[in-house]
């Protein structure tokens, strides 16, 4: 058979150099070139697909250049001695089929096979010595492994996740492991390596003799539901029954000492499981994914939750947090949305990241006395969570359900399940810490006084119906000016002049109005400013003018997302002072706004706005947003014209006082959300129409 030898574009160069008479030093650009070449390619060759690497006379294949179907590996290529199959040379090559060995190969690297779903065939060779980690791993159809009597070294899960395997066979002269049973064994039988996934049988006692179960052991085992650990038992190592379909394991005779990390990971039929008193270590998402646990219990040995350990248990209703314990790690009960309640015992003094992060059915929290340290966003996404309480003598404290720190001069975190709608941060307040206000749907009205001198990042986020109430020239309103995403409407009291957005929501298709208003008016005869909105998910429909000022006008340019708007009427000659709704813009949803919000930002232009003496009139400008919702973005509009005017108000005021014929919009003109519609809400709509100050919708 002709082979083609396909050697590096170094040695064409080299004979190129040489034919030509150019000498190899003293060209600097052209060496440096010549040098990178032979760096980069001068070990690698190509020959019958196979691509491969040459060292002290021996080939390693690092790949395959082709589709293999029936693959043998041969023992020499070009004269060099195939001994060495490298890291991943065959990953994911989906069409092989059929994979033999010659005796030249000693070593199979990491993943050298990983993921090859139709290999059903493998003779491996008779000189392998070592087979490394996850070297065939998921491999789907592979159904029998045969071990050869030279190998003494297997890596951790080289046939992990073989959905197909019935059996490991292993040569009579091995000296290095054993297999009964189909199962694959140590030599000594003291540790457990590999469980065939398609073994046949639900329920599995491992033998006296064993004392470790190895990494990914039992990982796939699709027919397995009962194990049953016997006394000798001191170790479960990583992974070791991840993605199995086991459903209990009995721990009760064993004396198991550790558990790895990951080792139940994704066992989505385990329904319970009860660590013995023995246990003092289990590792990292040790029982993550389990969606179907719905109880367990920890050791009293156990001093370290580890990170991740529950993470995504959205069955577990039920644990018991041993006193022992000292520390619960980062995401150790992530997304365990049937946990209702959670205690931490005084032991506790350190709670990671995002321990109990998107419980979404917790409703109480109790804080025991010995926690140094944790933050809001370990709460985060815990919708229903009503309260914190927190044991005497704590370093942090609960007022009125709220967590602060013990001075109560740091706000950690707001339950985001409270029923109140509004809140006032207490004036011993001075920092507000990250993501202590977190998705408080039904907070509507967060006031935040000139106490508080440091608002972290993030620290209110997930609140696009929340109104935030601060002072002018607070930090406060430093901060909400300068981060407008993650609540709805910003409003600033004080005496100077401001511009107003506010902010609703809808659906996409829906028709909302945003109106700009006026607050603490000077006096003016004239006022320009910019409305600039995201066109890439809005449509501004329609601009209508109020009553405060005369001379309205606009232009809208869609292109760029903004529209300019004008007051000046050359016959006013005295300042005009009310307060109220200058303008509504009229938007539309578009079908492409399915996430996040829309921005509605007003730019004041000083020079266009003044008073009758011509004084240039400096007015803040502000923020309002068009978020996803129901159709609460119509509060207000009674009359469903699109507007909320004075026309809003006078009719619910007329059904309020009991006229005959009026028909509303009883969900808009419920504008407290107290389910009533009475002389409250006529009242909030009248001060809302007129321009009040601090007065907001539902």
């Amino acid at each position: 058979m002709f082979k083609i030898l396909k050697k590096p574009l170094t040695i064409f160069l080299a004979v190129a150099i040489f034919a030509a008479g150019i000498p190899f030093f003293g060209m600097g650009g052209f060496n440096l070139i010549f040098n990178n070449v032979t760096a980069d390619a001068a070990t690698k060759y190509t020959t019958d697909n196979f691509i491969y690497t040459v060292s002290g006379g021996k080939a390693t294949i690092i790949g395959y250049d082709g589709i293999p179907l029936i693959v043998t590996i041969p023992s020499s290529l070009e004269d060099y001695s195939v001994t060495a199959i490298g890291e991943g040379a065959f990953s994911g090559k989906a069409a092989l089929l059929s994979l033999s060995l010659s005796d030249t190969v000693e070593t199979i690297d990491d993943k050298a096979f990983y993921n090859c779903i139709s290999l059903r065939t493998l003779s491996l060779g008779g000189g392998v010595r070592s087979i490394g980690e996850l070297a065939f791993a998921k491999c789907s159809n592979l159904t029998s492994v045969t071990i050869p009597k030279s190998v003494s070294a297997l890596g951790d899960g080289a046939f992990a996740f073989c959905s197909s395997l019935v059996g490991f066979t292993v040569a009579a002269a091995n000296s290095s492991f054993a297999s009964t049973g189909n199962i694959l064994f140590n030599s000594s039988k003291t540790s457990l390596l590999a469980y065939p996934a398609s073994r046949d049988g639900d329920k599995f006692t491992v033998p006296q003799t064993v004392r470790t179960i190895g990494c990914y052991a039992f990982s796939g085992a699709s027919k397995l539901s009962e194990v049953v650990l016997q006394s000798n038992v001191t170790s479960i190592n990583a992974y070791a029954f991840a993605g199995s379909s086991v459903k209990t394991i009995d721990m009760t005779e064993s004396t198991l000492a550790t558990v790895g990390s990951y080792a139940f990971e994704g066992c989505t039929k385990f329904s319970t499981v009860t660590f013995p008193g023995s246990v003092s270590a289990v590792g990292s998402g040790a029982l993550s994914g389990c969606t179907a646990l719905t109880s367990a219990t920890l050791s009293s040995r156990m001093t370290v939750l580890g990170d991740y350990l529950f993470d995504g248990c959205k069955s577990l209703s039920q644990i018991s947090i041993p006193s022992t314990l000292k520390t619960i790690g980062k995401a150790s009960f992530r997304a365990c949305s049937s946990l209702t309640a959670a205690a931490i015992p005084d032991s506790v003094t350190s709670v990671g990241d995002e321990a109990f992060k998107d419980c979404s059915s917790l409703k109480t929290f109790n804080l025991g006395g010995g926690v140094l340290s944790i933050s809001g966003d370990v709460f985060e996404g815990c919708a229903k969570l009503e309260e914190f309480k927190v044991s005497k003598d704590n370093y942090y404290s609960a007022s009125d359900g709220v967590l602060m720190n013990r001075a109560k001069t740091r706000l950690v975190c707001y339950p985001a399940g409270k029923a109140a709608t509004s809140y006032v941060v207490p004036s011993s307040v001075t920092r507000i810490g990250p993501s202590a206000f977190h998705g408080c749907s039904k907070l509507k009205g967060l006031t935040v006084g000139s106490t508080v001198t440091t608002i972290d990042s993030g620290a209110v986020y997930g609140c696009p119906a929340l109104t935030v109430y601060c002072t002018e020239g607070s930090a406060a309103e430093k901060y909400f000016t300068a981060n407008t995403s993650g609540y709805g409407t910003l409003r600033v009291s004080g005496t100077s002049p401001a511009y107003v957005v506010s902010s609703v929501s809808g659906k996409a298709g829906d028709t909302v109005s945003v109106t700009v208003s006026i607050e603490n008016n000077p006096g003016l005869v004239a006022a320009a400013f910019t409305v600039k909105y995201d066109a890439t998910k809005v449509s501004l429909q329609s601009v209508k003018g109020g009553s405060v000022l005369k001379g309205f006008s606009y232009k809208d340019s869609p292109l760029s997302s903004q529209c300019r708007i004008s007051f000046f009427d050359d016959k006013i000659s005295k300042d005009i002072k009310e307060n109220g709704v200058l303008v509504t813009l009229t938007f539309k949803l578009l079908p492409i706004f399915t996430s996040g919000t829309a921005d509605v930002t007003v730019t004041p232009d000083k020079s266009n706005t003044f008073n009758v003496d011509l004084d240039e009139i400096s007015l803040r400008g502000s923020s309002g947003k068009i978020s996803l919702g129901s159709a609460s973005s119509s509060s207000g509009d009674v009359n469903d014209d699109g507007s909320i005017d004075g026309k809003d108000a006078t009719l619910l005021r007329r059904y309020v006082s009991g006229w005959a014929n009026i028909t509303i919009n009883k969900s808009a003109a419920d504008v407290n959300g107290d389910g009533e519609i009475d002389g409250k809400d006529a009242t909030i709509l009248r001060r809302y129409v007129s321009g009040w100050t601090g007065i907001t919708l539902k």
